[in-house]
C-alpha cells in the first residue's frame, strides 16, 4: 500500500450556511478531495496547515483538527494502541513556584 503525501483536517463549521462555510475552506486550503459530513469538512491537503492562522481567516469556521487515523467501530481500540502517539505530543517542561 503506497502512502500519499497528503494530510487530512477536519474543520468544524458553523451552521449557518454550511455551503459558504465549505467554500471559503476550500477557496483558501489548496485540496483535491474534500467531504462534508454534517457540520464537518475532511480536507485532504498537500502542505501542513497553521490551524491557528488559519482560524484568523475563517469567519465561518469554529475549530480545525488534524485526522490523525480513520478506522470502522469494532477496530477502534486497536487503533489508539497501535497509534504512535509520540509523533503527535510535545511535552515541554515546566515549574512551579509556590507564592508563600
Amino acid at each position: 500500500m503506497s502512502k500519499n503525501n497528503f494530510t487530512k483536517y477536519v474543520f468544524l463549521l458553523s451552521g449557518e450556511n454550511l455551503e459558504l462555510a465549505k467554500e471559503e475552506v476550500l477557496s483558501i486550503i489548496e485540496s483535491k478531495k474534500s467531504k462534508l459530513i454534517g457540520k464537518l469538512l475532511i480536507v485532504e491537503a498537500k502542505e501542513f496547515i497553521d490551524a491557528d492562522e488559519l482560524s484568523n481567516r475563517l469567519a465561518l469556521t469554529k475549530s480545525i483538527h488534524k485526522l490523525l487515523f480513520q478506522c470502522n467501530k469494532k477496530d477502534l481500540i486497536q487503533k489508539i494502541k497501535d497509534y504512535d502517539w509520540d509523533s503527535i505530543l510535545v511535552v515541554s517542561p515546566f515549574s512551579l513556584i509556590s507564592s508563600q
